[in-house]
């Protein structure tokens, strides 16, 4: 199975209106070939063809997520039931997007992952740190989100 038909696999069933599967494609073979010459940042022990799916899966939700709206929130089967979600508020929108970029780069990694619906376990093993550490990255970076994003 091709790395693009791996990423769309779970998500094909359940893409926003307006996007049809040959879009999808080629937005995740996009993704796909962004990713790739990010080998460096793969950790040791996770397989690059693995980490590469979970994370060209998670944009392309993201993606589809700031570009449509909360369609594709609840996508992967087993993910959290407490998570942030998209404002649906175009400007709501962007002063999220604003306040995750502002957070440092492995909290904005868990931080996406979680919203594209990765377990924990999942997200430990794509980024490289233990399971504890992202649950306490979760924590606080919910809490530095709400507070940025009340003003």
């Amino acid at each position: 199975m091709t790395l693009a038909r791996r990423v769309l696999k779970p998500l094909a069933n359940r893409l926003p209106s307006g996007v049809t599967l040959q879009d999808a494609t080629q937005d995740a073979c996009l993704l796909i070939l962004t990713l790739a010459s990010q080998t460096d940042r793969c950790p040791p022990q996770v397989a690059f063809e693995a980490w590469i799916v979970r994370r060209a899966r998670g944009d392309l939700q993201d993606q589809y997520a700031r570009k449509y709206g909360d369609a594709m929130a609840h996508v992967l089967p087993g993910a959290p039931t407490e998570r942030l979600t998209y404002p649906s508020a175009p400007d709501e929108r962007l002063d999220f997007n604003a306040a995750v970029e502002e957070l440092p780069e492995t909290w904005r990694d868990t931080i996406r992952l979680h919203l594209a619906g990765a377990t924990q376990k999942e997200i430990s093993l794509t980024i490289g740190v233990s399971q504890p550490y992202v649950s306490q990255i979760l924590k606080k970076a919910r809490a530095r989100l709400k507070e940025r994003l009340k003003g």
